[in-house]
């Protein structure tokens, strides 16, 4: 649901959708405790957009300016004959941007919701005649998850990353799967285009596609680093992981009169069939269409061992159990 409305002073627009674990905020209602609605700094949640900047910036706000100015609405929600939901939304320079940023550009943000997946796609163009300019672009998703201790990201392996953790040394990624027990704060560089993001919510797996995106960032500000932020509350860092698809570890060079393109495609992955031993307190999940899966639809479900899909997954006392894939 995208929804569109005007207080007094500002206008906001954001993107609502129950069916993707993101931390996206509706008026009035945000998973995040301490978000502020104020129209001068970022909402934390959701999906900010990191532009022209990534991180600290002489001339401007951290990660520029993008996710702090009013966007323009190019085309409201519309329903495709394919069913999906379009819109798209742009902004350009302005009086305010050239004051940061002297450069004419144009930026489209065009969404589609389809139904477990929500693509992004992003256009930037350079209207001069004569001048070139350089920047940096980022998605900076947050996912929302029951505990980000139980969480493993694909497609990060043998990447150098910048650690800003360790006075931005750079390392080498060894893990197959990489995970977070710690202030997490990195820069994966020349990344897959694919990741895949294990235990989200209800025990799902997120797939994160990107296109002419080749960092990736991480990060969670774990307990030390949430008290110092403000609209971030000190109990919430379990419940998070941002995994940012960026083009930030070096900038992007537009010559005049020509266009950068990218893309990002969020997908719930479906669920596996799956079988609840309570009395081993273990959740084994078997994968769809397998033989042993099919066995098990023939069975007879006894006190022990109970048949379920969705359901298996809500069960209150899932986020002890180990999970066992077959």
């Amino acid at each position: 649901m995208i929804q569109d409305f005007t207080p007094s002073t500002y206008e906001r627009i954001f993107v609502f959708l129950a069916t993707f674990p993101i931390l996206l905020v509706c008026p009035n209602q945000t998973n995040h405790k301490q978000a502020v609605f104020d129209g001068k700094k970022a909402i934390r949640g959701g999906i900010p957009f990191v532009f022209p900047q990534f991180g600290a910036w002489t001339f401007g706000p951290p990660h520029g300016f993008a996710r702090i100015i009013r966007w323009n609405v190019e085309k409201s929600p519309e329903r495709l004959p394919s069913g999906d939901i379009e819109a798209i939304f742009s902004i350009m320079d302005s009086e305010f941007t050239r004051s940061l940023w002297n450069s004419q550009f144009r930026l489209t943000y065009r969404l589609i919701l389809r139904e477990k997946e929500l693509h992004f796609n992003i256009g930037v163009y350079n209207p001069s005649r004569e001048d070139t300019f350089s920047f940096n672009l980022l998605l900076h998703t947050y996912f929302k998850v029951p505990d980000v201790r139980r969480c493993q990201i694909t497609g990060l392996h043998g990447c150098t990353f910048v650690d800003k953790t360790r006075d931005n040394q750079i390392f080498q990624e060894g893990r197959d799967v990489v995970t977070v027990c710690e202030w997490t704060d990195r820069i994966y560089q020349n990344t897959q285009p694919e990741h895949i993001i294990t235990n989200v919510v209800s025990g799902r797996k997120m797939r994160v596609q990107k296109y002419n995106f080749p960092d990736t960032v991480i990060w969670n500000p774990w307990q030390e680093k949430a008290r110092d932020i403000p609209d971030f509350g000190d109990d919430e860092f379990p419940n998070m992981i941002c995994v940012e698809s960026g083009h930030v570890s070096t900038p992007v060079i537009l010559l005049p009169g020509t266009a950068f393109e990218a893309s990002q495609i969020l997908q719930v992955c479906p669920l596996p069939f799956a079988i609840l031993t309570r009395d081993r307190r273990r959740l084994v999940q078997y994968r769809r269409n397998s033989r042993r899966c099919r066995e098990i639809c023939r069975i007879t479900v006894n006190q022990n061992s109970i048949l379920h899909t969705r359901a298996a997954f809500r069960s209150p006392w899932y986020r002890y159990v180990d999970t066992v894939v077959l």
